[in-house]
C-alpha cells in the first residue's frame, strides 16, 4: 500500500466517522465504495475492513451520545441482543455470494432504496421530536427488538453499521424519538460490530482469494481508516444536536445517490 492510498484511507475514515457521529451509522456507505472503486479491492474485502472500522466509529460516538443523555438503557436492552444475534446470519448470507460483484449489486440496490427513503424525508420531514423532551413513553419495545433483528441481518449482509436501517425503522415503527434512535444505534454497534467484523474477516481467505494475506490486509486497511474515524465520530456526535436534521439528510441522500450509482453501474 503506497502513501497515496494511506492518505485516502485516513481521509475516508474521517468522512465515515463524521457521518457515523451525525446519523448513528457505521460509515460503511463511505468506506466501502472508496475501498472498491478507488483502492481496488473486492466487495467481500471492503465489507470486512469496513466492519472493523465500525467498531472505532461506534465507541466515541456512543460516548458522546451517552454524555448528552441520549443513550437509554431500556432501549439498548431491547435492541442490542437481536442485533448481535442476527448479524451472524447476515454475514453468512453475504458469503453465499461467491461473485463479489453480485454482492456489490445488492449493496447498490439497497443504497438506492435508501436514497428514495431519505429524499422523502427531506421533502416531507416527519415529526422527529428533535426538540423538547425526548422520552420513551410512547416507545413500542417489542418493535425495537424486531428492528434490531432486521438491522443485524442488513449489517452482516452489507457490511454496514446498521444505522441506515435501524434509525428510520425505530422512529417510524417503534416510535423512538430520532436522537434516541441514533444514540441507541451507536451504542448497540459497540457489541454487534466486533462480532460481525470478526466473522467476516475470518472468511476472507475463502471469499477474497485474490488478495494476498487478506486478513492482515483487511486489518491494515481498517487501521488507517480508524485513525480518521475516531476523530470524525467525535466531531459528528458533538454536532448531532446542533445541525438541522433536514440538512444532514439532504447531504446524506446525495452521498447515497453517488454510492448506488457506482455500484449499479459496475
Amino acid at each position: 500500500m503506497d502513501l497515496v492510498d494511506q492518505v485516502i484511507l485516513v481521509a475516508t475514515g474521517l468522512g465515515a466517522g463524521l457521518m457515523g457521529g451525525l446519523l448513528g451509522i457505521g460509515g460503511s456507505v463511505v468506506m466501502i465504495p472508496i475501498i472498491v472503486h478507488v483502492i481496488g479491492r473486492d466487495q467481500h474485502f471492503a465489507q470486512g475492513a469496513a466492519m472493523l472500522v465500525n467498531v472505532f466509529v461506534a465507541i466515541p460516538a456512543a460516548q458522546r451520545h451517552h454524555k448528552g443523555g441520549r443513550v437509554r438503557k431500556e432501549l439498548v436492552q431491547w435492541f442490542a441482543p437481536t442485533t448481535v444475534l442476527f448479524i451472524l446470519f447476515g454475514v453468512w448470507l453475504s458469503n453465499q455470494f461467491e461473485d463479489p460483484k453480485q454482492l456489490g449489486l445488492v449493496f447498490g440496490i439497497f443504497m438506492l432504496a435508501e436514497v428514495i427513503n431519505t429524499l422523502v424525508k427531506v421533502i416531507r420531514p416527519p415529526n422527529d421530536q428533535s426538540s423538547g423532551q425526548e422520552t420513551t413513553d410512547q416507545v413500542r419495545f417489542p418493535a425495537v427488538a424486531t428492528v434490531g433483528a432486521l438491522t443485524g441481518v442488513a449489517a452482516g449482509l452489507l457490511g454496514i453499521g446498521g444505522g441506515v436501517v435501524s434509525v428510520p425503522l425505530m422512529t417510524t415503527f417503534a416510535k423512538v424519538p430520532l436522537r434516541l434512535a441514533i444514540a441507541t444505534s451507536s451504542a448497540a454497534m459497540i457489541l454487534s460490530a466486533p462480532l460481525g467484523a470478526y466473522r467476516k474477516v475470518w472468511t476472507l481467505p475463502v471469499m477474497s482469494p485474490d488478495v494476498e494475506g487478506p486478513i492482515t490486509a483487511a486489518i491494515t486497511t481498517a487501521a488507517y481508516m480508524a485513525v480518521g474515524a475516531v476523530v470524525g465520530a467525535r466531531i459528528g456526535a458533538g454536532l448531532t444536536g446542533k445541525l438541522p436534521i433536514r440538512w444532514i439528510r439532504a447531504v446524506f441522500a446525495a452521498l447515497l445517490a453517488w454510492v448506488s450509482w457506482r455500484f449499479l453501474m459496475g
